[in-house]
């Protein structure tokens, strides 16, 4: 049985990395944008990747941009793999990774969330029969995603745990464009009520059943490209003084959730959230619910949030993360961006 702990690398040392590793520093097809750097053993030889002209980095696929093949062992030999592609939307690295281990039919054995822009895991798959065992870690740099694939066969794994360990760790897209995968808006409900930041590819509206001086809320939308609605937030603000009791408005909150067709289903998350800044306290429950505009089963996050002022209700109506993984990690991206730039 492999340790699924992600090893640090500390078991080699400086003087080691000195003597037997080089910080191979490259551009490759001549493209200073996906100029990257990594540390490998010097007895790895570098591949070179074939193509018929000069590769368009996108959203569709990854783009090898670089390979190291170590020392025979048994009847394979262990690589380094380096990919990398482009995003158009918002979406978190640790979600990113999972759908290329979705779509590769991978194992995911452990993963590491380090922050938003960059996940590291531990993964397991077969190449004609024969099992491999390693570490695939993604990194986000503005709209680049860079990835590396460091894998050996199984049996071998523990002997190459350190020297993937230091690849890991010093991969980085040297010359990547900066910022964010796509621009943020801020939107500001009431006049000091709650203000928030959004991605720009969402869509924007004001709820005309808002009632003003008391209540007030906005709707964002997500859209495909043949404009058809695939994510909604719905937001709501209101001011303590004018309610009669929390529960009243949360179930004002969910009866106008009902209203556009939401039919609660079973609870599938439930969790006390840690709050900061101006909040005392956060509560967030996810339903399977049923989109009777649709007959199609969503995913649908509740949160509530409470300061000394206002109750701040939030909804996020989205496609189940089985039935369209890459749409669901974008909406809940999305979700964890307004969520984490709250005032």
């Amino acid at each position: 049985m492999v340790n699924t702990k992600l090893p640090l690398g500390e078991n080699i040392s400086d003087e080691k990395i000195k003597l037997d590793y080089n910080m191979v520093q490259d551009v490759p097809f001549e493209n200073e944008s996906i100029s990257y750097r990594v540390l490998v053993p010097k007895n790895w030889n570098p591949m070179t990747i074939h193509l018929k002209s000069r590769p368009v980095i996108n959203a569709e696929k990854m783009t090898g941009i670089g390979m190291f093949v170590g020392p025979q062992m048994q009847n394979t030999k262990p690589f380094i793999l380096l990919q990398v592609m482009e995003l158009h939307q918002e979406m978190a690295a640790a979600d990113v990774l999972r759908g290329y281990v979705l779509a590769n039919d991978y194992k995911l054995k452990t993963i590491q969330e380090d922050s938003p822009k960059r996940v590291d895991s531990l993964v397991e798959f077969e190449i004609e029969g024969a099992t491999f065992f390693g570490r695939a870690m993604m990194g986000i740099t503005g709209n680049r995603v860079g990835f590396l694939l460091a894998a050996g066969p199984y049996s071998d794994y523990d002997g190459l745990k350190d020297t993937f360990a230091l690849a890991s760790a010093s991969f980085n897209m040297t010359k990547a464009p900066q910022g964010d995968i796509e621009p943020w808006r801020e939107c500001k409900i009431g006049t000091d009520w709650l203000s928030f930041s959004y991605p720009i590819s969402w869509n924007f509206s004001r709820p005309s059943s808002f009632e003003p001086n008391s209540r007030a809320g906005v709707e964002l939308y997500h859209t495909d490209i043949d404009e058809n609605i695939i994510g909604i937030i719905r937001i709501k603000v209101v001011l303590k003084a004018n309610i009669i009791n929390i529960e009243t408005e949360l179930i004002k909150f969910m009866d106008e959730l009902e209203e556009m067709g939401v039919e609660f289903g079973e609870i599938m998350a439930r969790d006390n959230l840690s709050v900061n800044g101006r909040f005392i306290e956060g509560h967030q429950v996810v339903y399977q619910a049923l989109d009777k505009n649709t007959g199609l089963v969503r995913e649908v996050w509740c949160t509530l949030l409470e300061d000394d002022e206002y109750l701040s209700f939030f909804a996020l109506l989205t496609t189940r993360r089985e039935d369209a993984f890459s749409i669901w990690a974008v909406n809940k991206r999305a979700w964890q961006i307004i969520m984490n730039t709250l005032e």
